[in-house]
């Protein structure tokens, strides 16, 4: 009785870690991105070095783990839904893309659009009108990465923020209250 005990426990115990190591292992080979954020903040910061907008990033900093490691490739797309507010009255919409900014791409090579496609931002707008300082506004929008990232790093897999504007004006912070990211 204790040998055929003993064998039994022992086959249930060979289970269990076979089990936990193929879950391991499926995780460790195919990292999935996404994931939800709540009361995250960006801080849409002065740009003008670079351009006429305020920026600000997700993915180089708070909120690492939303790419889990994850590289995007050519054709996959990516929904994003929001609900947020801003600190001060926009100019123009806020409009979000996803970008490698490495050193290796001089640290901008857009992911979801063709840069020089001449439109403003040419990213995928978060409303229809610029925000206003305090009011809420939802958007469910989706990204088609149009080229594979060169690697798995949160700086070439980094979610950008942008708006266009006029120099000078204070950093305008956008406070998520709800922030789902998923991979479709």
């Amino acid at each position: 009785m204790r040998k055929a005990l003993f064998i039994i426990m022992s086959l249930c115990l060979v289970l269990a870690l076979s089990c936990e190591t193929t879950g391991n292992a499926a995780r460790g080979d195919a990292p999935v991105p996404g994931g939800s954020l709540t009361n995250i903040v960006v801080q849409l910061r002065d740009n003008f070095q670079y351009g006429n907008s305020y920026a600000g990033d997700i993915g180089r900093g708070e909120g690492r783990e939303l790419m889990n490691g994850y590289r995007i490739r050519e054709g996959d797309t990516f929904t994003l839904k929001v609900t947020y507010t801003v600190s001060r009255d926009l100019e123009t919409p806020i409009w979000v893309g996803l970008v490698d900014q490495s050193a290796a791409s001089s640290y901008w090579n857009p992911l979801t659009w063709r840069q020089g496609s001449g439109l403003e931002g040419s990213g995928v707008n978060l409303s229809t009108e610029a925000p206003r300082a305090g009011q809420t506004y939802t958007a469910e929008v989706t990204m088609t990465a149009i080229k594979n990232s060169p690697g798995s790093s949160a700086d070439q897999n980094t979610i950008r923020f942008e708006s266009i504007g006029t120099r000078g004006k204070p950093t305008a912070v956008i406070t998520f209250s709800e922030f789902v990211f998923t991979k479709n």
